[in-house]
């Protein structure tokens, strides 16, 4: 796996279709159960027929969701969304053929097929292109009416685990990161692993890895061979968020956590040195280690200098 063309990222649909599929399986957590009822109405306001059928599986029955519903994460939702209205047509139904043929894969069992919902069978009959642009139109539902409102909160929240890694990356290496991601994944010998009920060997350029809230540790394997592979991503819990600032502050200080929380949006360091109550120079300092540490960039807009995690 190219572990050297490894990054970090946040995904606003990996996100969306986390909560569909743990609601769905009636999953317990506290991060779930205040949006339990949010997806709920959603789902029964109608419209969203697509989504729906495609997600009820049962927790353990290894059928598939389509993978297209997560494209490669790049953070902005309006991306990933046209990301996946664009999916090209042989991937939608390869993956279609996926759902119901399953896959014969090593390990206790394969993906297991399972009869094309009804809802999907009529749509994918208008052509793959406008079922594609239905689902993101649905996918665009459930983002506006559950997620959009609370993301700038829960955006944070992710990318302050990201900081964290960073400083992790650091400090122990990237072995020592991925172990410290979750139990069940490990790095070693330039190979990364993770336990599954599947065993499946992969070589590719390049892994993400993005904290989520809803999903349970797993590594997303593009499933469709013969096509342009897209990266394993590897979907972690973040930091509780309970527990973030502490954790944060004792990996990289009280400070430079203070200066990270305050970097959520592009600041000078005289704006910093006055929201903190600091000195310049002092603010200045911490600015240059989180710099020398990757946890955040710069850039200059005229004569002023501007910092953003």
């Amino acid at each position: 796996m190219g572990l050297a063309a490894a990054r970090f990222a946040v995904s606003p649909l990996y996100e969306a279709m986390g909560l569909l599929l743990a609601v769905r399986a009636g999953r317990a957590g506290v991060d779930l159960e205040r949006r339990r009822a949010g997806i709920g109405r959603a789902l029964d306001r109608g419209g969203l027929d697509l989504l729906a059928s495609m997600v009820l599986v049962r927790q353990g029955s290894h059928h598939y969701v389509p993978d297209f519903l997560t494209p490669d994460p790049v953070g902005a939702v309006t991306d990933e969304l046209h990301a996946v209205a664009t999916t090209d047509t042989v991937r939608v139904q390869a993956e279609l053929d996926i759902l119901t043929t399953g896959r014969e894969l090593g390990g206790e069992s394969g993906i297991v097929g399972r009869e094309l919902p009804r809802p999907v069978a009529d749509a994918v009959q208008t052509g793959e292109r406008q079922f594609a642009e239905r689902v993101a139109d649905e996918l665009d539902v459930v983002w506006r009416t559950v997620l959009a409102p609370e993301w700038p909160r829960m955006r944070a929240r992710l990318e302050e685990d990201i900081a964290v890694r960073g400083h992790s990356l650091a400090r122990e290496g990237l072995a020592g990161t991925v172990r410290s991601l979750a139990p069940s994944f490990d790095l070693h010998d330039g190979v990364l692993t993770a336990a599954s009920p599947f065993e499946v060997d992969v070589t590719a350029d390049g892994v993400v890895f993005v904290p989520t809230a809803f999903h349970r540790p797993t590594v997303v394997v593009d499933p469709c061979l013969g096509l342009d592979r897209r990266s394993p991503v590897v979907l972690y819990p973040a930091v509780p968020a309970t527990s973030r600032g502490e954790d944060l502050a004792g990996a990289v200080g009280r400070t430079r956590a203070r200066l990270l929380d305050e970097l959520a949006a592009p600041r000078s360091t005289s704006e910093l040195a006055g929201r903190l109550g600091l000195s310049a120079s002092t603010v200045s300092y911490h600015l240059q280690g989180l710099l020398r540490a990757g946890l955040i960039t710069r850039v200059r807009r005229s004569r002023t200098v501007y910092y953003h995690r």
